[in-house]
């Protein structure tokens, strides 16, 4: 069940998302190596299964954290934003996840 809160008021919401950015960057940074390093470690055809498995599943939570740091970045750039101004910087950072939604 989906519960809906409701924000405070919009200093603490760039508060909290800019929180959430710094701490998806610390945990990316505990990675040995990139997500770039990932998709090209991906193409080596010597890779055994479970290789590819693991790579396969830490560059998807790379690319999760990466989602939630740009998540985070939108919305406080957002946030001096009048709604129809903020509506439109949606609709344009929707056609950058077409291909996943």
């Amino acid at each position: 069940m989906l519960v809906q809160i409701k924000a405070l008021d919009i200093e603490t919401e760039v508060r909290a998302w800019q929180l959430i950015a710094a701490l998806a960057d610390s945990a990316l940074a505990k990675f040995p190596t990139s997500l770039d390093e990932d998709l090209s470690l991906l193409k080596d055809p010597s890779l055994s299964y479970n290789q590819q498995n693991c790579i396969k599943l830490r560059s998807q939570d790379k690319q999760i954290l990466h989602s939630l740091i740009d998540a985070a970045s939108l919305v406080v750039e957002m946030a001096d934003l009048t709604q129809k101004q903020a509506i439109n910087k949606v609709m344009k950072n929707l056609k950058k996840y077409k291909d996943i939604l």
